[in-house]
């Protein structure tokens, strides 16, 4: 069953009986539950509940003229979004032979209840429910932030302009930001660790000679080493030449003892080494000029 209740909403419980007598003795019974009670005085009003709002349970009378109670939990459980909520059947004893009971267990009935009915097993029926389907929300909602704050996350290291990756205990890439696949393109899978190095590239900081596999900052992070500013060049996508500086850790769980992977942050300083570089190259030329104007 999906759901699209907000979140904070009160659980609700449809009360399914033709007769208004019986809907408001049920809520009577029902009331401090804490869920919402919504009356249906027809298998057809009940349908039409049911397409609209999600319910922790469903208490159906059996005997209903029109739709019985049977028929309508067939259509009610023909629906995704209704396939399976918990339908409590409730009629008289004496129209409850064993074929009733074998049909409403084959619909999916929870359970099938003989009136006169005793407040405090139905209550306590009932409060199992909500406090199930409570728990399922919460589950729901959890995993619902979780996807949120995982989108929210993955924006956020895409406007980082450092390239970021990062892999699981086992070696597996399970992070390539936006900068990180404008450099290597996208992640290779499955790639072990000691790939790493030659497939994307890396270079001592020559620009010409391979990176050795157990070099790679990653790996080196993944082994449990703090790497801190190691200056490495890479052949990027483009085929260009560019040097990072690369700052990397080891991941570990809340005990700080459990092995969750490896990040490594890379900071494109070609550019910058380009200036300085430049810089010094025109220090040394106005240095010679000065040199060349003495000697005349």
């Amino acid at each position: 069953m999906s759901s699209n209740v907000p979140a904070g909403s009160p659980a609700k419980v449809l009360l399914v009986d033709d007769n208004p007598a019986n809907l408001l003795a049920l809520e009577a019974v029902l009331q401090d539950l804490g869920a919402e009670l919504v009356r249906a005085e027809s298998g057809d009003q009940a349908l039409a509940r049911t397409l609209s709002d999600d319910f922790a349970a469903i208490l159906m009378d059996v005997r209903m003229p029109g739709l019985d109670g049977f028929e309508t939990a067939r259509l009610i459980r023909s629906r995704p979004r209704s396939r399976t909520t918990p339908i409590l059947f409730i009629t008289a004893a004496s129209d409850s032979p064993d074929e009733d009971l074998e049909g409403a267990y084959a619909l999916g009935a929870v359970d099938f209840l003989t009136k006169p009915l005793h407040a405090p097993v139905l209550k306590g029926k009932v409060s199992f429910f909500i406090e199930l389907y409570r728990s399922r929300e919460e589950l729901r909602e959890a995993e619902r932030a979780a996807v949120n704050e995982r989108a929210f996350l993955a924006t956020v290291l895409d406007a980082v302009q450092d390239a970021i990756v990062a892999c699981d205990a086992q070696g597996r890439l399970t992070l390539f930001n936006r900068a990180t696949r404008e450099l290597h393109g996208l992640p290779a899978e499955p790639l072990p660790p000691e790939a790493w190095a030659a497939h994307y590239g890396l270079l001592r900081t020559d620009r010409q000679t391979p990176l050795p596999p157990d070099e790679a900052p990653l790996v080196r992070a993944l082994k449990g080493e703090l790497v801190h500013n190691i200056e490495i060049c890479v052949r990027a996508a483009d085929d260009s030449i560019r040097t990072l500086l690369a700052n990397g850790q080891p991941l570990h769980d809340g005990t700080g003892r459990g092995n969750l992977g490896a990040v490594v942050s890379m900071h494109d300083v070609t550019s910058e080494q380009g200036a300085v570089a430049a810089r010094v190259s025109l220090e040394q030329w106005v240095a010679d000029e000065v040199v060349a104007a003495q000697g005349e």
